[in-house]
């Protein structure tokens, strides 16, 4: 999952897009996560380039490991796609809960929905929450389909009882995964220097201690609009964990911990 995530965020390659003259961005290839934007949210090419689908050149979308890249860059086509998906599952786990028990309900709730919500979820992050909130409708019709709950119930303590990961939540937790591996070195090469920690920014005779100089440097954006894109809310979200869960290790220590961290939130969202 590790590699396919970092396959996706770093390289869309040469081949599959039109006029393949774009200059490459902090080494990142043709990256439309970060392509078309500048921290003070302008382009910085005239437009971005249609992705090219073969044979058909009229076809804005592409799947590249899974996800539908629209020439939008919006993931509304592939948030449809996966909203298509987990709708049509609602219809198994409706015939199968009163054959199953809650365990096995719960195996299928990971089977048909929860493994659609997570891959590659961390990218929902730069989506629109009019795209995002259609996928954490479904979600909810789910989880109460699996606790036999009432479809006006809250879905919060539902969350709790099963334990569960709401998709706000999921997004965070999996975007901070992505920056633990940044954090320790764990990611490929062409993320060398992506960001920089706060320390940095003052080197030679400017050096100075800073309270917070282990957290990756965000700027400050003209367009707050700007905050949920990955370069600056990936870090930013980092930052904001405590600082004793940032120094977990070894990996699958951390995963159970910061999945924990995210499991007291649904359960004390206060």
């Amino acid at each position: 999952m590790v590699c396919l995530q970092q396959e996706l965020l770093y390289a869309i390659h040469p081949p599959y897009i039109q006029n393949t003259d774009l200059p490459y961005i902090n080494n990142f290839l043709y990256l439309p996560l970060f392509l078309n934007l500048n921290n003070d949210g302008e382009s910085r090419f005239d437009k971005v380039k249609l992705i090219k689908s073969v044979p058909n050149e009229s076809q804005s979308t592409i799947k590249v490991l899974g996800v539908l890249l629209d020439n939008k860059l919006n993931f509304a086509s592939h948030i449809t796609n996966i909203h298509g998906k987990i709708s049509r599952s609602l219809y198994s786990l409706r015939q199968t809960k009163n054959l199953l028990g809650l365990s096995s309900l719960k195996l299928v709730y990971a089977a048909h929905v929860h493994s659609h919500l997570n891959y590659i979820s961390f990218i929902l992050s730069a989506a629109l929450k009019k795209h995002v909130e259609p996928l954490a409708s479904v979600q909810r019709k789910a989880i109460r389909i699996v606790d036999g709950a009432g479809y006006r119930e809250l879905a919060p303590p539902i969350f709790a009882k099963l334990n569960i990961m709401p998709l706000n939540f999921l997004i965070d937790y999996n975007a901070c995964l992505f920056m633990y591996d940044y954090n320790y070195g764990h990611m490929s090469e062409g993320f060398t220097g992506m960001w920089i920690r706060r320390r940095d920014l003052y080197v030679g005779d400017d050096a100075r201690e800073l309270r917070n100089g282990d957290d990756w440097h965000v700027p400050i954006l003209k367009y707050q609009y700007l905050a949920k894109h990955p370069l600056f809310y990936f870090p930013s979200t980092w930052n904001n964990l405590p600082n004793e869960l940032k120094l977990v290790e070894p990996r699958k220590r951390f995963i159970i911990e910061l999945r924990s961290y995210f499991m007291n939130l649904v359960y004390d969202p206060g």
